[in-house]
Order: C-alpha cells, then structure tokens, then sequence
C-alpha cells in the first residue's frame, strides 16, 4: 500500500501494519499531513452498524454474476453487512437456485453468456408467483439511460452501477430488505 496525496509520497507498505485497516491508515495519514479529523470511537460505531444490517434487515441474497472478480467484490461488501449470498455464474445457474430456494433479493448482472440478466429476470419472474418475487437489482456499468429503462421494463426493482459505491449497495440493502 502506498499512501499519495496530490502526487506527494506519503508512505508505504511498511510504514503500515497488515492487515490493513482504515483507522490505522487515517491514523498515518494524520501523522504525516496532520489535518485529516476521524474519531476511533466513532469508527467502531460505524462498522457495528454495518454488521448489524443483516439483524435489521435478514435478507436470502443471491448474487447471479459471471465475472469471479465482481462476484468476490460483491460477496466481501455483503459478508461486511453480515450476509452470507449465494452466487450463481450465469442465468442457467440462477434459475436452477431460484427453483431450489427463496431469495429476498437478487443482484443481477446484465451481460452474461448463454443467458443474460433480462431473460433471466423474465424467467424468474414468471416461474414465480407473484408474492414470491423477489426483488431484482440490475448491477452493471452500463449506465445509459435506454439500458436502466429496459431493467426497469422487464421487471427489475432498481439498479446499481459498477463499480459499486459501497453506500449505494447499503441504502439498496436498506430500501428493499
């Protein structure tokens, strides 16, 4: 880890304990530049009310993504909020766990081979009663306008951009669990 600010060295991997985490690392950043404000205490109470997410709201979470890096990227943010989501490479995949168990909610990646995120969504959604239907959000780096009003039109609830802003993903989590 090397720590830049405006193009200025700050420090590096050694200068800083692994594993990383951010209060240390606020901490170096204060030493060196000496205006950066955080309080430890309140750190703590932030990453409490993270985990406590999945106590507030217990969601079945299934993320249906063919790339493994966006797969491990989505799954460490949700295991951050304390849940533990099943993952499905493709929209063959998904449908097969949607048949096998309830989800609450699905994170759905548009482009994936064999069968997109649309047809995926479709399927769900008429394999499904009603009731059942979990909520679908689109998650994909298309961010054009036509490609959020057709999620929109085959039936997905929301839509997340990539790369995903941690926040965003949390007020998801909030709004539809």
């Amino acid at each position: 880890l090397i720590l830049t600010l405006n193009g200025r060295f700050l420090a590096n991997v050694n200068e800083i304990h692994q594993p990383y985490h951010h209060i240390e690392i606020l901490r170096k950043i204060n030493q060196l530049i000496g205006n950066v404000s955080f309080d430890a205490n309140q750190a703590d109470e932030d990453i409490t009310r993270i985990q406590s997410i999945s106590h507030e709201k217990p969601l079945n979470i299934l993320i249906v993504e063919d790339n493994q890096i966006n797969q491990i990227t989505l799954t460490g943010i949700l295991n951050k909020f304390g849940y533990q989501p099943h993952i499905a490479s493709n929209g063959f995949e998904a449908l097969d766990k949607v048949k096998q168990n309830h989800y609450d909610l699905i994170f759905m990646d548009l482009q994936m081979p064999g069968k997109d995120g649309f047809e995926t969504t479709i399927e769900i959604l008429h394999l499904l009663p009603k009731q059942q239907h979990p909520k679908i959000v689109a998650v994909s780096a298309n961010t054009q306008d036509s490609d959020i009003k057709r999620c929109f039109a085959v039936g997905m609830d929301d839509y997340l951009p990539k790369p995903i802003v941690v926040e965003d993903l949390q007020n998801m989590l909030l709004l539809w669990g």
